[in-house]
């Protein structure tokens, strides 16, 4: 598959379109079609966009993005009363913004592991309901360490990828993310 078929079921639940070469994700695929999708399962395609307010209409739950070509989290704003689990790992996140999720009342679940990021804003600020941050094997070049990333250290989340450097700021060279406490990220200021 090149893109996403137009002969689907509109009573599907779960949807499975994996190890294909599916480029995008447009308006036209999910809106209005599908009231009872639940679960988009699209992993190891070539998808690189994810066009803005997809998946109108649908009550999705559960969406696994994985093994694709993605440079950002796409616009979920649509089913933003419905979705709690995203999985986007091994893509080309290189940042996240809160923006991005914000609107992502009910979101419990979010794996971004194997994306080469390396600073990740406070979600729990934008998320309330956030219990499960996956952020392992991320930038291999290394972490910002300081205060604004010692939300990472708390128990909802977990992070354990020992090998990876702080590079930023200057005061948390030689440490790693495992090797750092959440007390001493709080002493390093995020300015320099």
């Amino acid at each position: 598959l090149t893109s996403v078929p137009t002969n689907i079921t509109s009573d599907v639940q779960q949807l499975y379109m994996r190890y294909n070469n599916i480029t995008e994700i447009a308006q036209a695929d999910f809106n209005g079609k599908y009231s009872t999708l639940k679960a988009l399962y699209i992993t190891n395609n070539q998808i690189t966009s994810v066009q803005y307010g997809c998946f109108q209409g649908t009550q999705l739950r559960q969406i696994f993005l994985s093994y694709n070509s993605l440079d950002r989290i796409p616009d979920f704003c649509e089913v933003r009363m419905s979705l709690s689990q995203i999985v986007i790992e091994h893509n080309l996140i290189t940042a996240v913004n809160p923006g991005d999720l914000g609107c992502l009342l009910f979101l419990s679940i979010l794996l971004l592991n194997n994306n080469p990021i390396a600073f990740i804003p406070n979600l729990k600020l934008y998320l309330w309901s956030l219990t499960v941050v996956g952020v392992t094997y991320l930038n291999p070049d290394g972490f910002v360490c300081c205060r604004d990333m010692a939300w990472l250290k708390e128990e909802f989340s977990f992070m354990v990828d020992d090998s990876i450097p702080c590079i930023w700021p200057n005061s948390s060279l030689g440490f790693t993310m495992a090797n750092i406490s959440e007390a001493q990220l709080m002493d390093i200021s995020c300015r320099e």
